[in-house]
């Protein structure tokens, strides 16, 4: 969301200036926006687990679980140098 274009939002206590990215911040986390009652958004994971979404998968995959396997053996090595 980096989009920093100019709106005029009308609300409650008039007309206001705000910027796109924040205007749609408000739609996905706010209750009401300009008098409208939005519907809830399912998470992902509620998503994922009624098979609506394939599980996220990262791009960095296989890099993290293998330097959080080499963080676990460096501890390892450490501690039992320590006993």
């Amino acid at each position: 969301m980096g989009d920093y274009r100019k709106l005029k939002v009308r609300g409650m206590g008039g007309w206001r200036m705000a910027y796109v990215d924040e205007f749609v911040d408000e739609l996905l986390t706010k209750e009401r926006v300009c008098d409208i009652a939005l519907p809830h958004i399912k998470t992902r994971a509620m998503l994922e687990d009624a098979d609506e979404l394939e599980p996220r998968e990262s791009l960095l995959g296989s890099e993290v679980e293998s330097e959080g396997e080499s963080d676990v053996e460096e501890d390892k090595g450490a501690n039992s140098g320590d006993e």
